[in-house]
């Protein structure tokens, strides 16, 4: 395992650099520091209340075990995740692949569990498999801990406390949202030695998004963005439709970073301290 400590500017600083970016990619950009709402009810149904306490962003396994050809032996488990981590009560929210070794089935993880004392407290998580014959995507909700090949999450106390609202409406720019956050935090911090990272939720209140759930393992190595479009199956999701994850600014300590989810070849890294966020959007992904 690695650590790596994240540089650490304050809310005020990181909302004006939002702000100042996001204004070239939406017509209106409200961003404030407020203190989060009570993230365990609804809309929200998380299993932690806050986003405060040894904010940590986790990036675990690699997106090179996915792609081109899958390394099925890479099995995790959450619970090492906050022992690897330091917190023995907190909460942990995120995207990672689902345990296709215990399902059956290729799938992808919503991470969302909580913790105390080395045991599960709460385990809301929900995996997202293809329904082949169908051809609809599955929701199951987790029954265990355990996660494959990558997963990367912001880890907490989850402890109420003062957080980045932004709120964003009238797209004027093609893009994924997550990746316009991180060019405003490359533009602003891209050049410092540390990185910046933001680990939160993100509400879509209005409109449609499309998404993407992993069929099974393909049997001849993805080793293209034609057989990647060809392999992964996207469909569409009805507002409201709530989002769990991190954004990373740059990868100075060259850790293989896949920008778009974070991950990184190492099999554990760790960076202390990560901002916490709440985003609300009323836009469509193009």
């Amino acid at each position: 395992m690695s650590e790596f400590v994240l540089h650490k500017p304050s809310y005020h600083e990181v909302s004006a650099a939002l702000e100042s970016h996001l204004k070239d990619c939406f017509e209106s950009v409200k961003c404030s520091i407020t203190d989060c709402p009570d993230l365990s009810d609804t809309p929200f149904c998380l299993t932690l209340k806050g986003l405060c306490g040894k904010g940590t962003i986790c990036d675990v396994g690699s997106f090179d075990y996915l792609l081109p050809v899958p390394k099925t032996d890479r099995h995790y488990d959450l619970l090492d995740v906050f022992k690897s981590a330091g917190i023995t009560v907190g909460a942990v929210i995120g995207a990672g692949a689902g345990p296709f070794f215990l399902t059956g089935s290729n799938s992808e993880m919503v991470i969302n569990i909580s913790s105390e004392n080395g045991k599960v407290s709460k385990n809301s998580s929900l995996l997202g498999s293809y329904d082949k014959e169908n051809n609809k995507p599955l929701i199951t909700k987790a029954d265990n801990t355990k996660f494959a090949l990558l997963g990367q999450m912001y880890m907490c106390e989850g402890k109420s406390g003062p957080v980045i609202e932004l709120c964003v409406s009238g797209r004027i720019r093609d893009g994924k949202l997550d990746a316009m956050i991180r060019e405003a935090l490359h533009k602003k911090y891209g050049h410092l030695s540390s990185s910046v990272g933001l680990g939160g939720v993100i509400i879509q209140e209005k409109g449609k998004s499309l998404y993407h759930v992993l069929p099974e393992f393909s049997q001849e190595p993805i080793d293209s963005n034609e057989k990647l479009r060809n392999w992964i199956k996207m469909f569409e999701m009805e507002s409201p439709v709530i989002s769990v994850g991190i954004v990373v600014s740059h990868d100075p300590w060259e850790l293989n970073h896949w920008m778009p989810a974070q991950s990184c070849r190492s099999s554990c890294i760790r960076q202390r301290g990560a901002k916490s966020m709440l985003i609300t959007t009323e836009e469509s992904p193009p």
